[in-house]
């Protein structure tokens, strides 16, 4: 009987789930007369053509064009039920590196649902679009539009299929139920967990049992800074939550962490929409990501969500090793827990890492009451404290003046452009180090084309040397794609004229460009990356990579952007910390 019960709700869960049937024509095979006799329109500057396609023979390659409207690549009207559930999906490879939207849409050039994308590399990846029909809805467009950059979109295995089960609103992760509470955690109305500090914990996480604690520990060096996750799950809705420590950590002999090195915050969530259009519609697929670490401050939790707290803890340079206690006391309006802290202070030394490791970071890009020396004076502190050694540089290195001439100037004294002003504050911050080169992107005319050409190169490289600046990284057209090849050889060309100058850049297939680039930064995620390296290794480049997730991925990398580490002077991979 249990077998047939079984047997029969998987039937039930097949027929509200059908498996993915193709849109005719949408596997582009038979080629251009096939494609059009089936229904599509293809915009300006998009062929189907024979080559490496995801399935079959054939696929469609839309070149980019400048974002405008109408500048869609390809359509196809569809027939859809009402208040129903499908999921759209295609292959997709870019050729270089571009920017496109797949989406659907209704009469009338508006946007059911869409997912806005960028993608560099030589694999096929899948785009998958889940959305739910409404009550008017009966014919819709599946289209692929705002397509631009330097490369081309290529296109293959156009599905839509019907699911009744896409689920629309807030569908943050909830991999566990909430563990039945003791009588202490019933009576105080949470659970208190701690899990990795590089897991995502959404608010809508709950932990199991394994993961409860009713104590803090932590183990350090001196002089290190290690973060100390707290997850708070409300049982019934928490007012005025509050979390402070009770006071300075008490270690060996005398000796204490004082209550200010334990910095106390809560990470506050973003609502980052799955699925956007313009504008956004009621509804639509969301989740509440964790991203930022706020200043504690009292607040509330809603019933069935999870709160974490972020401590860091920061042992004193010269800390005697041993055991250190404290307390964390969090309360509410209706109840309380004190759950002990003991830090354990290590009898080491950490040495000074070998790799280069540095952000790119904008500075520019602030607020404008932000854009002040004492703001990225703390940034680049922060930096330094959680393991940085280098930095990316962006400088105005020339200046057009009235008559259309152009000077070289290194010694601005605007504190957010010029390259003198910002390496003394790199300096000072200790991320200015001898051994660690430092990413260059200069403007002049505009990024890596200068009016003064050699003579610039040889300028700064002059300055570099009679200040002690460490090495300064040619950075010269960033993610190019081979066909911008003619820019970046000319660029090169103009740098390496002048003697010990390199060359840099962040560089998706260094196949074609790579003999123009002293360093490549390559994606952690290339899937051969021994054989990036075995290419590096003939041309006497070195290998560096870069992570472009990491910064809004987790809670505390919320002030990051790209981070960047360099691999050993062997050109082994190096791995992102």
């Amino acid at each position: 009987m249990g077998g047939r019960l079984l047997l029969l709700a998987f039937l039930a869960a097949c027929a509200c789930c059908a498996f993915a049937e193709q849109i005719p024509g949408g596997g582009f095979e038979g080629g251009p007369d096939a494609v059009a006799a089936a229904g599509w329109t293809l915009g300006a500057g998009v062929t189907v053509e024979q080559g490496e396609a995801a399935e079959g023979a054939w696929l469609l390659r839309a070149g980019c064009v400048e974002p405008a409207a109408g500048s869609w690549a390809l359509s196809r009207a569809l027939a859809v039920e009402p208040d129903a559930g499908y999921v759209a999906r295609c292959r997709v490879r870019v050729d270089g590196a571009a920017h496109f939207t797949f989406g659907v849409m209704r009469p009338g050039n508006e946007y059911l649902a869409c997912i806005d994308s960028y993608g560099s590399g030589q694999s096929w990846d899948e785009i998958v679009l889940p959305f739910c029909t409404e009550a008017d809805d009966q014919a819709l467009s599946v289209i692929c539009s705002r397509r631009y950059g330097t490369g081309a979109i290529l296109f293959d295995d156009v599905r839509l299929e019907r699911d009744d089960t896409v689920r629309l609103g807030d569908i943050s992760p909830a991999p566990h139920p909430m563990p039945e509470p003791t009588a202490i955690e019933r009576e105080r109305g949470f659970i208190v967990s701690r899990q990795p500090w590089l897991r995502l914990v959404y608010p809508s996480y709950l932990p199991t049992r394994d993961e409860v604690v009713d104590e803090l520990t932590v183990r350090l060096a001196p002089g290190e800074y290690e973060p100390l996750p707290v997850s708070i799950s409300a049982l019934r809705p928490l007012t005025d939550l509050r979390a402070e420590l009770t006071g300075d950590l008490r270690g060996p002999g005398d000796a204490i962490i004082p209550a200010a090195n334990v910095d106390l915050g809560m990470v506050r969530a973003i609502k980052r929409w799955l699925t956007n259009s313009a504008p956004l519609q009621p509804g639509q697929r969301f989740e509440r990501r964790p991203m930022f670490i706020f200043p504690a401050a009292p607040t509330d939790v809603r019933q069935r969500d999870t709160l974490r707290l972020w401590l860091t803890v920061h042992a004193p340079d010269g800390a005697p090793p041993g055991r250190y206690t404290g307390a964390l006391h969090i309360t509410h309006e209706r109840g309380e827990a004190t759950l002990p802290l003991r830090v354990e202070v290590l009898p080491i030394e950490l040495p000074e890492p070998r790799a280069t490791y540095g952000m790119y970071y904008r500075h520019t890009h602030q607020f404008e009451e932000l854009q002040t020396d004492e703001f990225l004076m703390r940034t680049l502190r922060d930096m330094r404290a959680h393991g940085c050694n280098s930095f990316s540089v962006y400088a105005d290195v020339e200046r057009k003046l009235a008559d259309g001439s152009w000077e070289i100037t290194l010694n601005r004294e605007d504190r957010r452009v010029g390259l003198e002003r910002q390496m003394t504050l790199l300096a000072e911050a200790g991320l200015a180090q001898p051994d660690h080169p430092m990413l260059l992107l200069a403007t002049g005319q505009s990024d890596g084309r200068f009016a003064h050409g050699a003579e610039l190169v040889r300028t700064v490289e002059a300055r570099r040397r009679e200040l002690g600046w460490p090495q300064l990284l040619w950075y010269l057209v960033d993610e190019p794609a081979p066909e911008r090849e003619s820019l970046v050889a000319e660029l090169s060309q103009v740098v390496h004229e002048v003697e010990g100058a390199r060359t840099v850049t962040a560089i998706g297939d260094p196949t074609a460009l790579g003999r123009y680039y002293d360093v490549w930064i390559v994606s952690e995620s290339v899937r051969d990356f021994e054989r990036v390296v075995e290419q590096a290794n003939e041309l006497g480049a070195q290998v560096w990579t870069y992570n472009c997730q990491c910064g809004p991925t987790t809670a505390s990398g919320a002030a990051r952007s790209r981070a960047t580490i360099a691999t050993s002077p062997a050109c082994s991979p190096g791995r992102t910390a």
